[in-house]
Protein backbone atom coordinates (compact mmCIF):
# COMPACT_ATOMS: atom_id res chain seq x y z
CA UNK A 1 0.00 0.00 0.00
CA UNK A 2 0.90 3.93 -0.66
CA UNK A 3 -0.10 6.49 0.95
CA UNK A 4 -1.52 9.34 -0.40
CA UNK A 5 -2.62 13.29 0.00
CA UNK A 6 -5.69 14.82 -1.55
CA UNK A 7 -4.85 18.78 -1.09
CA UNK A 8 -8.00 20.93 -2.28
CA UNK A 9 -7.74 24.83 -3.83
CA UNK A 10 -10.79 26.73 -4.25
CA UNK A 11 -9.27 30.10 -3.05
CA UNK A 12 -7.65 28.99 -0.58
CA UNK A 13 -5.34 26.03 0.25
CA UNK A 14 -6.99 23.10 2.47
CA UNK A 15 -4.63 20.03 3.38
CA UNK A 16 -5.52 16.76 3.67
CA UNK A 17 -4.15 16.02 7.28
CA UNK A 18 -4.65 12.36 6.84
CA UNK A 19 -4.13 11.19 3.44
CA UNK A 20 -5.27 7.78 3.01
CA UNK A 21 -3.76 3.96 1.43
CA UNK A 22 -4.12 3.01 -1.61
CA UNK A 23 -2.87 -0.24 -3.70
CA UNK A 24 -1.10 2.05 -6.29
CA UNK A 25 -1.22 5.07 -8.35
CA UNK A 26 -3.78 4.01 -10.63
CA UNK A 27 -6.24 3.68 -7.83
CA UNK A 28 -5.15 6.93 -6.49
CA UNK A 29 -6.18 8.74 -9.97
CA UNK A 30 -9.39 6.89 -9.57
CA UNK A 31 -10.00 8.33 -6.47
CA UNK A 32 -9.12 11.64 -7.16
CA UNK A 33 -11.87 11.32 -9.83
CA UNK A 34 -14.41 10.80 -7.56
CA UNK A 35 -13.54 13.25 -4.79
CA UNK A 36 -13.40 15.83 -7.31
CA UNK A 37 -17.15 14.89 -8.70
CA UNK A 38 -17.75 14.84 -4.99
CA UNK A 39 -16.01 17.98 -4.02
CA UNK A 40 -17.99 19.85 -7.28
CA UNK A 41 -21.68 18.75 -5.82
CA UNK A 42 -20.50 19.63 -2.43
CA UNK A 43 -20.11 23.68 -3.60
CA UNK A 44 -23.68 23.51 -4.79
CA UNK A 45 -23.34 27.00 -6.91
CA UNK A 46 -19.98 28.16 -5.40
CA UNK A 47 -17.88 27.01 -7.67
CA UNK A 48 -19.93 29.60 -10.45
CA UNK A 49 -18.51 32.19 -7.98
CA UNK A 50 -14.63 31.27 -7.34
CA UNK A 51 -14.52 30.24 -11.06
CA UNK A 52 -11.57 27.31 -10.15
CA UNK A 53 -11.47 24.10 -8.19
CA UNK A 54 -8.17 22.39 -8.01
CA UNK A 55 -7.39 18.84 -6.58
CA UNK A 56 -3.44 18.38 -6.01
CA UNK A 57 -2.22 14.69 -5.34
CA UNK A 58 0.57 14.32 -3.08
CA UNK A 59 2.61 10.85 -2.27
CA UNK A 60 3.55 10.09 1.39
CA UNK A 61 6.45 12.79 1.21
CA UNK A 62 3.91 15.19 0.15
CA UNK A 63 5.24 15.91 -3.31
CA UNK A 64 2.54 16.55 -5.89
CA UNK A 65 2.15 13.27 -8.03
CA UNK A 66 -0.61 15.26 -10.32
CA UNK A 67 -3.59 17.83 -10.21
CA UNK A 68 -7.10 17.67 -11.42
CA UNK A 69 -8.82 21.14 -11.98
CA UNK A 70 -11.64 22.44 -12.72
CA UNK A 71 -12.61 26.05 -14.45
CA UNK A 72 -15.73 27.89 -15.34
CA UNK A 73 -15.48 30.59 -17.69
CA UNK A 74 -18.35 32.68 -18.91
CA UNK A 75 -18.71 33.99 -21.86
CA UNK A 76 -21.42 36.71 -23.40
CA UNK A 77 -23.05 33.85 -25.13
CA UNK A 78 -24.88 33.11 -21.70
CA UNK A 79 -26.80 35.93 -21.38
CA UNK A 80 -28.45 35.20 -24.80
CA UNK A 81 -31.87 33.93 -23.63
CA UNK A 82 -33.21 30.48 -24.41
Amino acid sequence: MTHFYFDTENGELTSDEEGIDLACFAAAQTEAALLMGDLIRERDGELWTTGRLRLVVKDAWRRPLFAIETRIELSDLTLIPR
